[in-house]
């Protein structure tokens, strides 16, 4: 999602002189916006704010020369619109790459059941030693949310976020952090069960 390069000094410029010819109220409305749209992804519940920002900051500033300005549109509502748009895509983006909390087995054609039991095996081992490591508050919350199946899920969750007082985004965040360092766990486990 963010793939738009870093602006240049000069695009920085074009920046501030578009808040204002004055650089000390160019300076202040841009700490204003910034301010703004960081507590914007922040209460949206994303994951690292200051990076979405700097992303709408770029393409804002690199669509300065393209942006229809004939109508009285305040510049803060012009970032707002582009700010949503990038939290449409860190959603896409966070549903995309969702880690599955066990992953997949595939066997190769021709395997036997021992080694495919074994593998099993090892891989729910590694899977309880990982949740394990967890937090106490961290592993509960794992558990609980992988605890249903279809409609019960849905309320389950919705449930598990009114527990912690969370949003249902912000929950999702989270667990999607606690799912991709169990990953990496497991995967190490597994790595040195095969050395």
């Amino acid at each position: 999602m963010l793939n738009n390069p870093q602006i240049t000094k000069e695009d920085f410029g074009t920046l501030l002189k578009w808040f204002s010819s004055d650089e000390k109220i160019a300076a202040e409305k841009y700490e204003e916006i910034r301010d703004g749209l960081i507590r914007y992804f922040h209460f949206k519940g994303c994951s690292d704010p200051i990076n979405l920002t700097d992303e709408t900051f770029n393409r804002v500033t690199n669509k300065i020369n393209s942006l229809d300005l004939s109508k009285d549109v305040k510049k803060i509502t012009i970032f707002y619109g582009f700010a949503y748009n990038i939290y449409r895509e860190y959603l896409r983006d966070l549903e995309r790459n969702e880690i599955e909390l066990i992953p997949d087995i595939v066997f190769q054609e021709g395997s036997n059941e021992i080694t495919e039991l074994n593998e099993e095996n090892n891989l729910l081992e590694c899977l309880e030693n990982c949740l394990n490591e967890l937090d106490e508050n961290d592993k509960k919350i794992v558990i609980k949310y992988y605890n249903k199946e279809k409609k019960e899920k849905i309320e389950l969750r919705k449930e598990l976020a009114e527990q912690l007082e969370l949003t249902a985004n912000a929950l999702h965040v989270k667990v999607h952090r606690l799912k991709a360092s169990l990953k990496k766990c497991i995967n190490k486990c597994l790595n040195e069960k095969n050395v």
